[in-house]
């Protein structure tokens, strides 16, 4: 890892892009009033039937404009080319040799990426799937005593 930092592409994220470049159109009539009314749902008292149709409401608003929302993304293929070549310039800017720093014995591996995810939203998507396939919620049921996969954990 030292050795990595010392490269210049360790802890440097790849950005690629997600929304268009140009300048955001304005926002269909029908979702901004959806947004309007739920923000002003929220900034009162809560009553869960106002919520429940206010949530409603904005998720027809947004199907009903789905064009308009997929046109803000860039395409999809233009992202993965920007970040292969992303990808691919830092690992070509690798070292060609790396001393092992492991004590003799131990497998050698190297970190190249890695991804960071809010660890409570990560769950609770866990959980939602767990519910909605059975095999899923079996396999985690079985694996329960070994579900620390923390690669910092030494226990």
């Amino acid at each position: 890892r030292e050795r990595l930092l010392n490269v210049g592409t360790a802890n440097e994220p790849i950005e690629y892009p997600f929304f268009q470049p140009s300048e955001l159109p304005p926002l269909p009539e029908e979702v901004k009033l959806a947004l309007q009314r739920a923000i002003h749902i929220l900034a009162r008292d809560i009553n869960c039937t106002d919520v429940s149709d206010a949530e409603s409401a904005l998720r027809l608003a947004i199907q009903n404009n789905q064009t308009y929302f997929d046109d803000l993304t860039s395409p999809l293929e233009h992202t993965k080319r920007v970040f292969n070549m992303k990808l691919s310039h830092m690992i070509s800017s690798l070292p060609d040799k790396m001393e092992n720093r492991k004590p003799a014995g131990l497998p050698r591996t190297i970190k190249i990426a890695s991804l960071d995810f809010d660890y409570e939203e990560f769950c609770t998507i866990l959980d939602c799937i767990k519910d909605s396939f059975e095999h899923v919620k079996q396999y985690f049921d079985e694996r329960e005593g070994h579900n620390s996969n923390d690669e910092n954990d030494t226990t």
